[in-house]
């Protein structure tokens, strides 16, 4: 140790800050390494730059079932779905597989949850807004079941926040039905008749 701090010691302050910086990023490699390894997006211009990490491990503590609680069923899935109006019985049964496997994924597997889930205005409205704004889907029947199961539970699971809403808008930015969408509208058909 008295060996590092004549060295330390030696150092003229230009050289001092830098072995410092050294010293930090060491000591604190497995948090930078976490932050870093979360990093999904980088995006900007000059001196002004905006980062997107991977969603929160911390979940909200609503989304994390009591013991002694029995695990949801098909059946209890298509039950509750029947309280959201965007869509039929039928839509949810035709793909229950799927959204029951997505709704266990995302951490819903309790009938509270469930029920909390499709019951909870802010989660369905934010759902709404983001498929209207984004996918151009109609006010009227705007989610589909699949929707509710994976992007409802994942604000549910983590609440919602600007940057779960953000992670959400960037899948769907790169869905097949975004890209029909926009891109039949940025470039449309010519009519037939011109030259």
């Amino acid at each position: 140790m008295s060996a590092f701090i004549e060295i330390i010691k030696s150092l003229s302050w230009q050289h001092t800050v830098p072995v410092a910086v050294v010293v930090a990023v060491w000591i604190l490699r497995r948090q930078l390494g976490d932050l870093v390894g979360r990093l999904k997006q980088v995006s900007g211009e000059g001196k002004k730059y905006s980062l997107l990490f991977d969603l929160p491990s911390q979940k909200d503590a609503r989304a994390l079932p009591t013991a002694g609680e029995e695990i949801i069923k098909r059946d209890d899935v298509v039950e509750a779905f029947r309280a959201i109006p965007d869509f039929s019985e039928q839509e949810v049964k035709a793909g229950i597989d799927r959204i029951y496997d997505c709704l266990l994924r995302n951490g819903i597997v309790t009938k509270k949850q469930l029920y909390d889930l499709v019951s909870s205005a802010p989660i369905l409205n934010t759902i709404r807004r983001v498929y209207v704004d984004v996918l151009k889907r109609p006010r009227d029947k705007t989610l589909d079941p699949l929707a509710v199961a994976v992007w409802g539970g994942m604000l549910f699971s983590y609440g919602v926040k600007d940057e779960i809403v953000s992670a959400i808008i960037l899948q769907l930015k790169n869905s097949q039905e975004y890209k029909q969408k926009h891109l039949s509208t940025a470039n449309p058909a010519q009519p037939s008749g011109s030259s």
